[in-house]
């Protein structure tokens, strides 16, 4: 009776063993969606140098747990529609907030936030970077891929150009060509968890060429850029990046970063999940304050609150809550809707309320 009761009690831990060594396949709902923040972890430059991204194959476990460092900026991801110069990325499904700065209007009383853009195109092959208006007006007239989805074992080549000197008969181009491969699947832990993931390994050359009259100067060719990207389904951005190339802004060493989260923070209008249940805010809409309140049946583990506004610009961020109410007051929010967000190692719980 005893051996039956041991085994008994062990059965749901094998289960969740093997679910969480599934192999998973990645779809275009895994990708970036409007409205996601994006958080990472910048590991420290002398810890980063010497990490190795460990196997590849099937079923591999790959244990980072050990890393640290400190919070990069939040990537806000926008509808690319609501940017200032989207008219300059006509096709662009996506932008990110670049160097955004605030100006205090004397006029309404309330700081202006201003923001530059990366632009992005979405399909069912995966991500593609479309250009920038951080320093001009630069644009890939290939675009490149950032985020391919692919099944374990299949690869693709890249082939993107961006032109981003242009003036009279001269033109300053990048050409990049690369091959990318889903080249293992397993388990990942970070110091934010332990979860299913696939890993796409990228490789590439840039040859950086001057293009006056017709005729090509060769400036630069870099050669061995790489990055190791861990995903997992519904993120929308690697659970650990392991890198060296242009895209991560350094060509000369190893950079090293990871999600703070293991969900995405969503913002979006249409983004309110299933156990919104657990959370009432009342009153809603409200003029000066409302409060948050947790219903009893909530699982009591201390959360992190952040509260967005329609451009998924974080209004607040609380962390370490165990407190069953929150007020929420008014203070800079001007009247509209504002999304909520409630996360912990266990949930993630979304909703809105409006402010009249």
């Amino acid at each position: 009776m005893k051996k039956r009761i041991s085994i008994f009690y062990m059965l749901p831990l094998l289960l969740s063993v093997q679910l969480l060594n599934a192999q998973i396949v990645l779809n275009n709902n895994d990708l970036p969606k409007t409205g996601d923040a994006q958080i990472s972890i910048m590991v420290d430059s002398i810890q980063s140098i010497n990490i190795l991204p460990g196997k590849k194959g099937e079923n591999v476990f790959w244990d980072f747990g050990t890393l640290s460092g400190k919070e990069s900026d939040v990537q806000k991801w926008i509808s690319a529609s609501l940017a200032t110069n989207y008219s300059e990325f006509p096709l662009a499904v996506l932008a990110i907030n670049k160097e955004c700065t605030k100006v205090h209007s004397h006029v309404t009383h309330t700081d202006i936030e201003t923001c530059k853009h990366d632009f992005y195109l979405k399909n069912e092959n995966g991500l593609f970077y479309y250009g920038s208006d951080v320093q001009g007006i630069s644009k890939y007239s290939i675009p490149r891929p950032i985020f391919p989805i692919l099944k374990y074992g299949d690869s693709i080549k890249n082939e993107s150009r961006l032109i981003y000197y242009s003036s009279g008969y001269t033109q300053k181009v990048l050409h990049v060509t690369g091959y990318s491969k889903a080249d293992a699947w397993g388990t990942l832990k970070t110091p934010a968890g332990t979860v299913s993931t696939i890993r796409i390994f990228t490789y590439e050359t840039v040859y950086d060429s001057i293009y006056t009259d017709g005729s090509a100067t060769l400036k630069s060719k870099t050669e061995g850029n790489y990055y190791y990207n861990w995903y997992t389904r519904e993120l929308g951005f690697p659970v650990l990046q392991i890198s060296k190339g242009i895209l991560s802004q350094n060509s000369n060493y190893q950079t090293v970063k990871y999600a703070e989260k293991l969900t995405s923070f969503t913002t979006g209008i249409n983004e309110v999940s299933e156990n919104q249940k657990f959370v009432t805010v009342y009153p809603n809409p409200f003029n000066e304050k409302a409060t948050l309140k947790i219903l009893p049946d909530f699982n009591g583990e201390k959360y992190t609150l952040l509260i967005f506004d329609i451009y998924g610009r974080i209004i607040l961020r609380k962390e370490n809550n165990i407190e069953s109410e929150v007020v929420i007051e008014r203070r800079s929010m001007k009247q509209g809707t504002y999304f909520y967000q409630l996360l912990n190692k266990d949930i993630n719980i979304k909703g809105k309320f409006a402010v009249q």
